[in-house]
């Protein structure tokens, strides 16, 4: 068998992709597809996959295909694909020698590492803590939904755009904090994946850019973490304008070419749905935070920033504003000038939720009371700036922005978050898991215990949870009582002063 050697170089349809970082939308309305192809060979060639992987895995040099007959096109493909859909290997560079016999198919495949192996061993289990630590805050209550909005908001607001347009891979995305829209799709497409979503990337070459469709459901979605990321960097700032969108919602949203290349699934399995098209996160001015067993954002009614509590559900989604600010961020040594919006960032921390204006980092409970002073400016930070937005770390570290205007970016400056004092007993009436709140959570708990008992199964809850679930007092838990909890939640919903004594009329 004759054997012939060729350059295979990496400059197909993934190469480097620089990303495109001008943020004015396009509103042409597109009637047809913009999908121009798809990728997906993979599962044509599993040995082929395993043996790349396993050879990239042991940093092997050459990789032997055998007898995979796998064409030279196909195996272009294949490398794209696979390149495009696990960002964990980000050291694997594009350009490769290849063997191949007279027939055309591949013999061995020589590929090149960006690191050395101890390097990389070092660079992959610092990768690995990353995505663990993140996913770590996902909570198996989410829906898939919730779960990929947790997780484009973490990258927006802890990824800088890469304005230098040289760092590409999801490790400079998520250990670095900067990349291009490469390293924001990778890292994206790596959580959602360790998260039990999956998920498949998007190119485009007329955009020089690339993003995420996400299956929720039985539907796919497109994401674009990386235009929801406003550039110059604002630290803590993202949007949800490009967040779970149909094909023609995301053509109309900047995203106006014709060469869409899907990447891990045929172009005839996607089933695409417009039932995210008015998602509760379209209100949001910047990030969505968890709390409890819901969302709080902030939201523009255009006298004040709101801060609105979100029960949601796929079935119904429930708001409350449950803290109201007005603030003025005045041109700088201005008095008279200012500029319209609100530039403060959201945080959750302990149960308590973190905002900023113009001076000052303050916090309020969860339900909008108490408000406390955390942090001001100091006197040289005074000279320099006013506050402009931050981000909040499940730890307590809070990364806040210093600026002159919201324009021009900024760059971060943390101090750690001290934790205060609960301002509630936990396990009052109604407070089943002693979260200082009474909302749906309990009376599922509730739930929960009247079925074990119902199947002769021992109680979970402990003897201060199941006195504060017992509303009525027989001394049992049962789904009258969860009937009681609603009652009170749903009145909670809108008063701010309800009292058991209003609620329980037996």
């Amino acid at each position: 068998m004759r054997i012939c050697a060729a350059l295979l170089s990496g400059t197909f349809t993934l190469a480097i992709f620089s990303g495109l970082i001008s943020d004015v939308p396009s509103r042409t309305v597109h009637a047809a597809s913009p999908i121009s192809d798809s990728v997906s060979v993979a599962a044509s060639y599993p040995e082929t996959v395993e043996k790349i992987l396993t050879g990239w895995d042991s940093y092997s040099e050459v990789v032997e295909l055998g007898d995979d007959q796998i064409s030279l096109n196909d195996f272009r493909d294949l490398f794209s694909e696979l390149t495009s859909l696990h960002g964990e290997y980000f050291f694997v560079e594009s350009t490769y020698y290849a063997t191949y016999t007279a027939e055309g198919y591949m013999h061995a495949v020589k590929f090149s590492y960006a690191n050395t192996e101890a390097e990389m061993n070092e660079k992959r289990s610092a990768y690995e803590r990353k995505i663990n630590e993140i996913i770590r805050e996902v909570s198996p209550a989410w829906t898939e939904e919730e779960t990929a909005l947790y997780l484009h908001d973490y990258l927006a607001t802890h990824v800088a755009y890469d304005e230098t347009y040289s760092r590409y891979t999801a490790y400079d995305a998520l250990i670095d904090g900067t990349a291009v829209c490469q390293g924001y799709a990778l890292a994206y497409h790596d959580l959602l994946e360790a998260a039990g979503i999956t998920s498949y990337t998007v190119t485009s070459d007329a955009l020089n850019h690339i993003w995420n469709l996400v299956t929720i459901g039985d539907s796919e979605y497109y994401v674009d973490v990386t235009w929801d990321d406003p550039t110059a960097d604002f630290i803590g700032r993202c949007k949800h304008n490009c967040f779970l969108l149909t094909a023609e919602e995301l053509y109309a949203n900047s995203h106006s070419s014709s060469d869409w290349i899907l990447y891990g699934i045929d172009v005839k399995d996607v089933n695409e749905s417009t039932q995210f098209s008015d998602g509760f996160w379209k209100d949001a001015i910047g990030q969505i935070c968890p709390l409890h067993d819901q969302w709080v954002m902030l939201t523009n009614n255009t006298t004040s920033a709101d801060v609105t509590i979100v029960d949601y559900s796929r079935s119904a989604v429930q708001n409350k504003v449950i803290y109201s600010f007005s603030e003025i961020w005045y041109l700088w040594d201005s008095t008279l000038s200012y500029w319209t919006g609100y530039f403060s960032g959201i945080g959750v921390y302990d149960g308590f939720i973190y905002l900023n204006d113009r001076d000052e980092i303050f916090s309020i409970d969860s339900n909008g009371k108490n408000r406390m002073k955390e942090r001001t400016l100091n006197a040289s930070e005074s000279k320099s700036g006013y506050y402009y937005g931050f981000y909040l770390d499940p730890d307590g570290t809070l990364t806040y922005a210093i600026a002159q205007d919201p324009n021009s970016g900024s760059v971060g400056t943390t101090f750690q978050v001290k934790t205060r004092a609960v301002d509630c007993d936990p396990y009052e009436t109604g407070d089943v898991n002693g979260d200082c709140v009474i909302n749906t959570s309990d009376a599922v708990l509730v739930l929960k215990d009247y079925s074990a008992r119902m199947l002769n199964t021992p109680t979970t809850l402990s003897e201060e949870a199941i006195l504060a679930g017992d509303i009525d007092g027989d001394g049992i838990l049962t789904s009258t009582d969860a009937v009681w909890i609603l009652k009170y939640y749903s009145q909670a919903l809108i008063s701010d002063s309800v009292t058991w004594d209003e609620i329980y009329k037996p």
